[in-house]
This record gives C-alpha cells, sequence and structure tokens, in this order.
C-alpha cells in the first residue's frame, strides 16, 4: 500500500480532508520538514472548507513555524481550498515589472550620471 506522505510528497499537495486537528498537525509538521529536505521550494496544504477549524488550524500551525514557513497564502481558484506555502529558502516573489515610464526616468537618470563623467570640452 502506498504512503500517503510520499503520494504528497512527489506530488507537492498534502490532502487534509477528514483528519482530525492532531493527525493534521502532525501530517503538516511531517511534510514540510521532508519537503524542506529535499529542496523543495513550495508546497500546497488542502484543508477544505467544512467548518473552518481546520483551516484556522492549519494557519496557526504555519505561523508558528518561522525556521520553516517562508509565508502562505491562498491557492489559486481552481487548486482546491488551502494555502500555497513557500518554505524557508525559496526566493521571494519577484516584484512586477516597471512600467514605461519608470523604464524613461531610470534611462534618463543614468544618461545624466554618465554625463557627469564625461571629460570636459566634449
Amino acid at each position: 500500500m502506498p504512503d500517503p506522505l510520499d503520494d504528497a510528497l512527489r506530488t507537492g499537495r498534502l490532502d487534509l480532508h477528514g483528519r482530525t486537528k492532531a493527525e493534521a498537525e502532525a501530517a503538516l509538521r511531517a511534510f514540510l520538514a521532508a519537503a524542506r529536505a529535499r529542496g523543495t521550494l513550495a508546497v500546497a496544504v488542502i484543508h477544505g472548507h467544512g467548518t473552518g477549524v481546520l483551516r484556522e488550524h492549519v494557519r496557526k500551525l504555519l505561523d508558528g513555524m518561522p525556521d520553516a514557513v517562508a509565508d502562505y497564502g491562498p491557492l489559486p481558484p481552481g487548486d482546491g481550498v488551502g494555502v500555497k506555502v513557500r518554505l524557508r529558502g525559496a526566493p521571494a516573489a519577484t516584484p512586477p515589472p516597471k512600467g514605461r515610464a519608470e523604464h524613461v526616468a531610470t534611462a534618463r537618470d543614468l544618461l545624466r550620471a554618465a554625463r557627469r563623467l564625461e571629460p570636459p570640452g566634449r
């Protein structure tokens, strides 16, 4: 019989549906530790809708793991009800690309700096 932890690590998704708070906590801790040991940068933890008890418990657990969890947020629509967890060591999200006006201002500043470096009389 396949090991549920191995399946979760292979897919990068831990499904906690139907588990008690204690079972969910044990599974989450084991999953995150194994994922970090493998060098995984981000995982999904599915807690489902339900009454919200498991959702709140998962978030409290993640908040209490600053050595392992860099941050977390909701999963994209269609990926289930849960959180995407970025593990420590994962690169931060890249900032959005600059708009045209910011590029023009940067180019203007660079051009001014270059002109100050030119020898006089040129």
